[in-house]
This record gives structure tokens, sequence and C-alpha cells, in this order.
């Protein structure tokens, strides 16, 4: 086929068709519409992984229909974090440690959304990225956290660390790479995810590991624009993932 018919641009960009794969924004055409759908939701995705024994942070659902025992949630862990259920980026992401600031977060955050999400806060000592693509990591990176905050998103100012890329044609130490890339691969299988970005965090408090999300669109637009190396890691992923 030639090079002409196996890239195709529709909307300005935002869809494109490229060696037969669909690609919508971060979204590519490898996962079935219901796996993805399920990871993007925060709270389906954690009721799905939490009925197995991957570790991962509980996610409740809310909306003005459906209101969970959230004081008592709030009694039981001390603080919790409250979001946009199928929100990215770590935006409108409100931690509350007193009923005050539960009940403004949830007025703020229903007034422009329709659900929610709610969970116990964390303390996190690292959070990670792994991408996973057909039951394999082909990137681990952690995120370190800017100097003022608490959320470890790349695009609110964190720095990645990559400790693993298939690219370099090394094979995975043991320890906690290992673990990551262990725990992303289980995830991605028990959710039927082809292609997909798993982020984990580390617990100051437990020391442990713990699915926070997982992401069936694989967004490396922040991780590229930090380094030329970083972009080349992006693009390979890419690549590997539209069998380029």
């Amino acid at each position: 086929m030639g090079a002409s018919k196996r890239f195709e641009r529709f909307a300005d960009g935002w869809v494109l068709r490229v060696n037969g794969v669909w690609i919508h924004g971060y979204h590519f055409g490898l996962n079935d519409a219901a796996a993805a759908a399920i990871c993007d939701d925060k709270a389906a995705t954690s009721e799905v992984l939490g009925k197995t024994k991957l570790p991962v942070v509980p996610h409740w659902f809310l909306s003005r229909e459906q209101m969970p025992d959230v004081s008592g949630l709030l009694t039981e862990y001390g603080a919790l974090v409250v979001k946009p259920n199928e929100g990215t980026g770590g935006r409108d992401v409100l931690r509350v440690s007193s009923e005050i600031e539960l009940s403004l977060a949830l007025e703020r955050l229903l007034a422009d959304y329709e659900r929610l999400s709610v969970s116990p806060y964390v303390e996190v000592e690292t959070e990670f990225r792994v991408i996973v693509l057909r039951g394999e990591p082909v990137l681990i990176y952690a995120k370190k956290q800017p100097a003022e905050g608490w959320l470890f998103n790349l695009g609110q100012g964190a720095v990645p660390e990559v400790l693993y890329s298939g690219a370099s044609g090394r094979g995975i130490s043991s320890g906690q790479v290992a673990k990551l890339a262990e725990i992303a691969v289980s995830a991605c299988a028990r959710l039927g995810l082809l292609f997909a970005s798993v982020d984990l965090v580390l617990s100051r408090e437990q020391h442990e590991l713990l699915i926070l999300e997982v992401n069936s669109g694989v967004m490396l637009e922040h991780f590229s624009r930090l380094s030329d190396g970083n972009y080349a890691l992006a693009k390979t992923v890419y690549q590997l993932a539209l069998g380029l």
C-alpha cells in the first residue's frame, strides 16, 4: 500500500486513520468501545479492578441523584478527593478534610459536572505511569511532584523520570519497576485493553503500590514536549501501536 493511502486526516487533525487504525484524539482503535468506556468511568474502573486481587485506590460514584454516605467516608478516612468521574489532566480535583470543605466541593463540582467520584486521600510518595501495549509494558516513568501542590500531573508542573523503555532493548529489572509492570499489565488484561496507560501511586504511609486510574486514551503530549529524548520515546510508543 502506498504511503499516501496509509495516512488520512479529518476534523482538523483530531481524527486520523493511520495504517488502518482509527485515532480520535488520544484514543486509538485498538480497544473495544466497552472497555474504553469503563476506563473513562473512574468509579467503574475501581469497582471492576477491586473485584480482583489488584491493589486499587477505591472510587465511589456520586451525582445529584445518587449520593453515597460521603460524610461517613470523610469520617472513616479523614480526608477525601472529589473530582469529575470522567475528568482528565488533574482539572477540578479537590481535596477535602472537613464537612465544610466537602459541602463546598460538592456544590462547586455538581454545578459543572453531572457525575463525580470520591476516593480516600492517599499521601503519595511518587506517582508512576505505565504504558501497556498488547500485554507488554513499553514505557514506564515516574512523575516527580512540583515544588508546590499535591497533584502529579505533567500538565501542572510535574516532571517525568523514565524508568523503562521497551525501545531500549533492555529487559525489566527486578524490584519496583517489575512490580509496576506486573500490576499494570494485569489491570489491562482484566479490563480487556490492548493499548492503555495505567497510573499508580506509591503510598507514603503503607509504602504500597496502588492503581489510581487506567486511561484508554494514551496521552504523551506533555511528556514529549519536555525533551528531544522524550519526544523520541513517545514517537516510538505510537509507532509500535500503529504497527509502523
